[in-house]
């Protein structure tokens, strides 16, 4: 047997290998953002809360990303497949097409009726065709990137092994950003508000009148009467004991500044005057937590960071606007990117020197 052949057979097995381990985990990498991302994002979230998971946890995830690829995929060849009979270019574009439009559209069914069955959820479809500007949007400006990410890696695999480093940085970012932009989707079709009709008041409307039974009497306004403030209190007059007639008024204070302006009044020198104790309670230090620890508590419940603003109504330009940004420079968005970013880079590897051993083999 030549030592060739047989070298090149154990670099296949070894690829074949590779290419099996590192697919399941750029799978489960991807289908884990995916649906962590799409989530997260249809609440309406600046940013998104990754949960703190092993990757046991996520083996479920592409079984039930893969099984609705398929549903929809055998629904649709109902209607791609006759006309690849036709033509066979005809019939892959269009089962594209349908796919990248009713793909997404199942996930946010499924979240609508919460249900994992639920891939068609009627009332969400109503709901759909009075946005349609933003599905269209969508649809568009999340193809250009995932075109770029496959026409790479049809490079990699076709023409030579270099262009998975491109195909590895575009990829993520096409993932991330098609699934953010779907979840926010989600966001502005499950929270808008439909507007109710108003109904024409009849002419006779105008000569009615309403009264409320029970509205309390209105009282008369209480006249002002005109004080005379004195701005400075006269000084105490002492009787023969030293004892004030007339004693200043003094503020309530708390904590050093009291005990200091204490010491000043009573003559006391700073130096002789007993320590401030920390114990005693400051009323402006309280009020200033408290309002801390209700911003803290109105924020978790809003799902917002303390600090960050309140989360705007659900309209276009919330949705694909400003807020679409910031969670692409969250710290747990940049280790899903080069955790997905390096699986990818491998996984078109091993595909390309599989290939390319087994166009050798069936060339000789």
């Amino acid at each position: 047997m030549n030592p060739g052949s047989i070298g090149v057979a154990i670099i296949l097995m070894c690829s074949i290998v590779g290419l099996i381990i590192s697919g399941w985990i750029w799978l489960c990498f991807c289908s884990h953002a995916f649906l962590v991302v799409l989530t997260e994002s249809s609440v309406g979230s600046y940013e998104v809360s990754w949960p703190d998971e092993s990757f046991s946890d996520w083996m479920w995830k592409p079984f039930y990303c893969v099984g609705l690829l398929l549903f929809w995929m055998t629904a649709g060849s109902l209607i791609f497949v006759p006309l690849a009979l036709v033509n066979i270019w005809l019939g892959v574009v269009v089962a594209a097409l349908f796919v990248w439009f009713a793909y997404p559209i199942g996930l946010l069914c499924v979240m609508d009726a919460r249900s994992s069955l639920a891939v068609f959820y009627m009332p969400l479809m109503l709901r759909l065709p009075s946005q349609w500007q933003a599905l269209l949007f969508v649809n568009v400006i999340t193809l250009v990137p995932m075109a770029g990410a496959i026409a790479l890696a049809v490079l990699t695999v076709q023409y030579a092994i270099y262009w998975a480093i491109p195909a590895a940085v575009v990829f993520p970012l096409a993932l991330l950003f098609y699934t953010r932009c779907w979840g926010r989707l989600a966001w502005l079709v499950l929270n808008v508000k439909r507007r109710k009709r108003r109904e024409k008041a009849p002419a006779e409307a105008k000569y009615v009148t309403c009264h409320d039974p029970w509205a309390l009497p209105r009282e008369e306004p209480i006249p002002e009467v005109d004080v005379e403030i004195e701005e400075e209190p006269p000084p105490p007059v002492r009787d023969e004991w030293g004892e004030a007639l007339n004693p200043t008024p003094y503020s309530v204070a708390a904590g050093a500044e009291a005990e200091a302006a204490g010491a000043v009044e009573t003559g006391v020198v700073a130096s002789d005057a007993p320590a401030a104790n920390p114990q005693v309670f400051n009323h402006e230090q309280y009020y200033a937590e408290y309002r801390k620890r209700e911003e803290e508590r109105r924020a978790r419940a809003e799902g917002r960071k303390p600090g960050q603003p309140r989360r705007r109504k659900a309209t276009f330009a919330s949705a694909f606007g400003a807020d679409l940004w910031p969670f692409f420079g969250q710290d747990r968005t940049l280790r899903a990117f080069l955790g997905i970013g390096l699986m990818t880079f491998f996984v078109l590897v091993f595909l390309r020197i599989v290939l390319v051993i087994f166009q050798g083999l069936i060339g000789a």
